[in-house]
């Protein structure tokens, strides 16, 4: 194998016949282009197989002065399109085959041939990764396919029906090699890039991810299962104060991954908002009422009956309930009268619930929870379930209406 013979394969020779020379050589732009519409043009596994491979080698020998060479700004325009088109198309090599439904599932034998596809791709990017950290090119053609390679190697690093040991050892790889060439530190600085103040950080490249992740998540276009994993993973990755500004990207989807009918979308969706509620300055949680959609979406969840999904919830709304309001706990003398809140929602909703439940392993999860959120009340409320009340007391929080004594003393 050799650079003129894959010239003459491509149609980029002088001649028909005859191999080019390696001194005389097209430009890379033009090469890059004929790749990009070979790979996207193959139907057949053992061809694709065979013109990865040549890629791979073709960034593990070719002169990078060659493969990074660009004139002016247009030029460096032109070669950044040309790679990212044609890691797009060697990603493309290895698509996932859709779901019938939003975060549906498929059988294991639907994803039969992604794997030894995936770990050639993993191999072919991750030598153009080397090769260009190893040039010192300017960081703009890193970041124009950066966030697109990291995208596919959290797809394939993952335990999961379409990755095999090999290609997620490759993934792994790949992504320790994208981190190298663009010098970051781990993940979460490839994301959220470097902390104020710090000399000669440049910014994450969330953005970029959510903008690739984008088009797949809303409710008619969530085909592929990895989408919701791969969001789930960047989301978590990201912490204060990186995550407040992307919060309009990152808390849709979560809720729309919280409403699944599946128990473990459901609990990734509220794994999702409760890290958003954590590393969110609650003055941007009030804004535009988010706090209060959140509370509504997790106080809809409460009347499930999976166990998984009611702890996660009750952990989440714990947390949330501070940002909607100041604890029972903080208004006062214990005996004032106050007005119902959201805390004695959650907690009246709670011993209604535990009340009533038959499985023991959910009524271990109401109990567990009820010390935190009965601490938050320090005496403050009162809160009846109806066969301990009666039907006139029910989830009557305490100072919202007087009890005997006040009665007496205000009837003579």
């Amino acid at each position: 194998m050799d650079l003129s013979s894959l010239l003459h394969d491509l149609h980029l020779s002088s001649c028909s016949k005859k191999p080019l020379p390696s001194h005389s050589l097209p430009p890379i732009t033009e090469l890059l282009s004929r790749l990009t519409e070979k790979l996207i043009g193959l139907s057949s596994d053992s061809k694709a197989s065979a013109l990865i491979g040549r890629v791979e080698w073709l960034f593990q020998t070719a002169d990078p002065h060659w493969l990074f060479s660009a004139i002016g700004d247009e030029g460096w325009a032109e070669l950044q399109a040309a790679y990212l088109g044609l890691v797009s198309a060697l990603i493309g090599c290895a698509t996932l085959p859709p779901c019938e439904d939003d975060c549906g599932s498929l059988h294991a034998s639907a994803y039969q041939s992604v794997p030894s596809r995936a770990q050639l791709v993993c191999l072919a990017v991750a030598a153009l990764l080397r090769t260009l950290g190893n040039a010192g090119c300017p960081t703009g053609l890193l970041a124009a396919m950066a966030a697109h390679v990291c995208v596919f190697a959290v797809t394939h690093f993952q335990v999961q029906p379409w990755t095999s040991s090999s290609s997620r050892a490759a993934a792994r790889s790949l992504q320790e090699a994208l981190l190298r060439a663009g010098g970051w530190r781990d993940s979460s600085h490839f994301l959220m890039g470097g902390r104020d103040g710090d000399e000669g950080e440049s910014r994450g490249l969330l953005g970029g991810v959510l903008h690739c992740l984008q088009p797949q998540l809303t409710k008619d276009s969530w085909r592929s299962e990895a989408v919701k994993l791969v969001f789930a993973w960047t989301l978590l990755q990201v912490t204060h104060p990186s995550l407040s500004p992307h919060l309009s990207h990152l808390l849709p989807p979560s809720l729309l991954l919280s409403d699944h009918y599946k128990p473990e979308n459901c609990i990734l969706g509220v794994r999702c908002l409760h890290h958003i509620v954590l590393n969110t300055p609650p003055a941007d949680l009030r804004q535009f009422n988010r706090a209060e959609v959140l509370y509504q979406a997790l106080m809809k969840h409460l009347y499930s009956t999976e166990t998984e999904v009611i702890q996660s919830v009750l952990s989440c709304l714990l947390d949330l309930l501070v940002v909607l309001e100041k604890p029972p706990s903080s208004l006062g003398h214990p005996s004032s009268r106050r007005m119902s809140c959201c805390h004695d929602n959650v907690l009246r909703l709670v011993l209604t619930n535990m009340e009533a439940e038959q499985k023991v392993p959910l009524r271990r999860v109401y109990a567990s929870a009820l010390p935190l959120y009965i601490d938050r009340q320090d005496g403050r409320g009162c809160v009846q379930t109806p066969s301990a009340g009666g039907a006139g007391g029910a989830g009557i929080p305490g100072g919202q209406r007087p009890t005997r004594g006040d009665e007496s003393s205000e009837d003579p």
